[in-house]
């Protein structure tokens, strides 16, 4: 998830100040990667494996990514992906106002699966062209064969804007943030410390996964969420007794 941070950093960079992206940042955030990495996570006797995404990418690492899970299904194990997603979709008032919350604190928005939407930022229309055979990440249950024994398991965005309100304070949202189209970039710089973007995108997260990894009844897992979660996410695991 880390690198999704990264991403939006990248985003307020570019749309900021104008400038080229450079593709030793590609090469930096690996997506231009073909294999995917596993890695183990820690829990008591469970089997926990870790598939570390980036947002942006080559096709054959999806394409190998939804290879590993239909192998891992086959062996027993339950995907939990991530997503973050409104708590009501039919409450079309509330979530407008929070997907503006959460533009005006990272100045993007969510794709319609819940991952931070790169088709529409700046990012991935300069990486278009400094770069061949880049893509957005493809829907979630597009990377998993087997929907049945797989679901999203992450915090609403209701919960994530709410969080950040009780801990940073209320995110204000006035007439020229209404007038901005959702998918048009803030032109101005942003002064919301990034610490707090981090806390609710990352550690908030990632200790909400770990509570639902530690009271699953499965004892077989694998978590396909963003790459540099996968430190803070073995941490949160150890911190639960």
């Amino acid at each position: 998830m880390k690198i999704l941070i990264y991403l939006i950093g990248c985003i307020l960079f570019f749309t900021s100040c104008g400038s080229k992206i450079p593709n030793r940042t590609l090469v930096k955030n690996n997506v231009f990667v073909q294999t995917v990495t596993t890695l183990p996570l820690t829990y008591k006797k469970k089997e926990i494996i870790f598939i570390g995404m980036h947002h942006i990418g080559n096709q054959i690492f999806y394409n190998n990514v939804n290879k590993l899970t239909d192998s891992l299904q086959k062996q027993g194990y339950i995907i939990y992906y991530e997503g973050i997603l409104a708590k009501d979709m039919r409450n079309k008032v509330v979530n407008n106002i929070n997907a503006r919350k959460l533009k005006k604190i990272t100045n993007s928005t969510m794709s319609p699966f819940g991952i931070i939407d790169t088709t529409r930022s700046q990012l991935i229309k300069i990486a278009s062209i400094t770069t061949n055979g880049l893509v957005n990440q493809p829907h979630p249950l597009l990377l998993i064969k087997d929907t049945a024994n797989s679901k999203i398991v992450d915090i609403t965005l209701d919960d994530l804007i709410k969080t950040y309100e009780i801990r940073f304070g209320t995110i204000a949202i006035d007439f020229r943030d209404n007038a901005l189209p959702l998918e048009n970039p803030y032109p101005q710089k942003f002064y919301y410390p990034k610490k707090n973007i981090l806390y609710v995108l990352n550690t908030y997260r990632n200790q909400y996964l770990a509570k639902q990894i530690a009271a699953s009844s499965n004892n077989k897992l694998a978590i396909v969420y963003g790459a540099l979660h996968y430190n803070n996410l073995q941490q949160a695991l150890l911190q639960i007794k």
